[in-house]
């Protein structure tokens, strides 16, 4: 939350002191330092948490296995290993094939994306310049420029449809991803994941972030920037400054409007998902009862016509249980969490990691990414849990030494973010002209034309980012290795009082089953804590049984009118074929 002020302090400081004021500047620096640093321990911070976890769990012997996919094809040939065995054998050549053919497929989307990026980012110039030419020359412009009030927002009417065409490249690039990734046949699962959480989060972060990265540091030279007069607000009066125009074009602003405005579409949309697990829910309600009507209605012909009774219904929950053939039934009904081939959760990381990059890589024109980010974890978590307990399966176990390639992944976007911000500190914002010494020619545009007092500024402060990252890892690192030997310490004292055989499984100790899964065979229940049940749910269930009963009712009216006017009403004889 430390970003909120920080950027409320850069709007006040921008108007009065302009991009160059020494205040801001001191602010820029001081938060790049602050968020580097912070970016660091939440990576490298990962390992000592999940060290600690390994030794309070006891989980230092888990070492995840190979697992085999089931997808993976090849020839039957005999094992190199073992002679007296056989194995499925694909041809590493063909293999290696495929992925180059992979990688081209993967660069030619990212390059279209970037061909319509920078589209839009044109298109944002000329209309700013097309409004900003009619206000000098017109009292009326909105009378002289078609669609003024549009052309009017240029940022953000370009931001939306930065994410729309996104959107589409994500949603093709992560089809075209999965597609590859089988083709190359890759024989572990662990393999299978790395190298798809490697491609699908390349395409995303080519995809998402190159039009900040052309607007920071190469639309000031291609096309101008978009900039605020003198004194306005965030969103007041601008104009565009053209290349070679002096003082030269400076795209800051334009940078911090065009995160600003696709974050908060970003957010909108994931709103409208927090709302799509309800909708699903409703919409698979609406869908059930109407297969129940339809199933009643036939349960009651076929008695009415016999001269029975239909069967009458029977609740899910019984003294304060929930009967096994409900729990069984609702669980096998939900859809899987994932895809088959992949865990569900590497969609929500793979977000998450996105959202890492935003609060990271741009966060000095942008600081209040992170807080932005917080609201979005608060509502991706509400969807995540409803998603995992309400509409998907449980997910099913299995060994992991960790979050696999994502921390790789969390550890490189940190490096990134060291460069990242270093640049936009010389470069876009220049708040490191303030540190450096002497007088100098003040120009460029972006990475353009820049002095070489600039470059040097850059990669000093580079190198005071890296030797950070680099402290922060190896006093996390010292922790983790104290508790390691700790942890050993622990160990010998233990095998020294119990003689060398440490056994802690004590046969008062030993839990002999969870008990809320014991059931009668009679008429099975079990306790709903055991199959994900909570009182809101089970009362949800008592009412929506209530729903289908009155359904029920006025069903065997229709039939029995029905029938009564075909004259196939038989005449009661009792009884009923059983319970539904």
């Amino acid at each position: 939350l430390i970003g909120l002020p920080v950027f409320i302090a850069q709007q006040i400081l921008w108007e009065e002191e302009g991009l160059s004021g020494d205040a801001l500047n001191g602010l820029n620096i001081a938060f790049a330092f602050f968020m580097v640093f912070w970016t660091a321990y939440v990576a490298f911070g990962w390992y000592s948490k999940e060290h600690g976890y390994k030794m309070r769990w006891g989980m230092f012997s888990l070492k995840q296995s190979k697992k085999p996919r089931p997808e993976y094809y090849g020839d039957m040939k005999k094992s190199p290993v073992n002679d007296s065995e056989s194995e499925i054998v694909f041809s590493n050549v063909t293999r290696r094939i495929r992925m180059f053919i992979g990688f081209i497929t993967v660069t030619c989307i990212v390059v279209a994306s970037a061909v319509v990026s920078l589209y839009i980012a044109e298109l944002r110039s000329a209309w700013a310049n097309e409004v900003s030419d009619a206000d000098a020359k017109y009292s009326d412009p909105e009378n002289h420029v078609d669609y003024y009030g549009i052309k009017q927002q240029a940022i953000l009417i370009g931001s939306i449809l930065d994410t729309a065409s996104s959107s589409v490249f994500l949603m093709g690039g992560g089809m075209i991803a999965t597609m590859l990734v089988d083709w190359y046949n890759l024989k572990y699962q662990t393999e299978y994941e790395s190298l798809f959480a490697f491609q699908t989060f390349s395409i995303e972060f080519v995809v998402r972030f190159f039009p900040f990265v052309y607007t920071a540091f190469f639309k000031p030279q291609i096309d101008g920037c978009i900039q605020r007069l003198p004194g306005e607000g965030l969103y007041g009066a601008e104009s565009l400054v053209k290349p070679g125009s002096s003082p030269e074009p400076n795209c800051a602003d334009e940078l911090q409007k065009q995160l600003l405005s696709s974050y908060f579409v970003k957010l909108a949309l994931n709103v409208v998902e927090l709302g799509q697990p309800y909708a699903m829910m409703f919409v698979g309600r609406f869908l059930a009862r109407m297969k129940f009507r339809k199933r009643r209605q036939q349960q009651a012909r076929e008695a009415f016509s016999e001269g029975r009774d239909t069967a009458p219904l029977r609740s899910a929950v019984k003294d304060e249980k929930v009967r096994l053939e409900f729990a069984a039934r609702s669980g096998l009904e939900k859809e899987p969490y994932g895809n088959g081939q992949l865990d569900g959760a590497f969609t929500d990381y793979n977000e998450v990691m996105q959202q890492f990059c935003y609060m990271s890589l741009f966060v000095v024109g942008f600081p209040i990414a992170p807080a932005l980010a917080f609201v979005f974890f608060v509502i991706e978590t509400k969807v995540d849990a409803f998603k995992l307990f309400h509409l998907t399966r449980r997910p099913t176990p299995e060994t992991a030494e960790g979050i696999g390639p994502w921390i790789g992944i969390l550890q490189a976007v940190t490096f990134l973010s060291a460069i990242f911000n270093a640049a936009l500190l010389a470069y876009v914002t220049q708040s490191l002209d303030a540190v450096i010494p002497g007088d100098f020619p003040k120009t460029g545009a972006g990475l353009y034309n820049q002095p070489v007092e600039r470059h040097a500024a850059f990669a000093f402060t580079l190198l005071v980012f890296l030797v950070l990252l680099i402290l922060t890892f190896v006093g996390l690192y010292k922790t983790a290795e104290k508790d390691a030997i700790a942890k050993e310490r622990t160990d010998l004292k233990v095998d020294e009082i119990l003689g060398g055989h440490p056994n802690i499984n004590k046969e008062s100790e030993l839990v002999i089953g969870d008990q809320s899964l014991v059931v009668s065979l009679e008429d099975p229940t079990v306790r709903p804590v055991a199959f994900g049940f909570n009182k809101c749910e089970l009362k949800g269930q008592q009412t929506e049984e209530g729903v289908l009963a009155t359904q029920a009712k006025k069903v065997e009216e229709k039939v029995k009118q029905e029938l009564s006017k075909k004259g196939q009403l038989a005449k009661p004889v009792g009884g009923s074929t059983g319970m539904v």
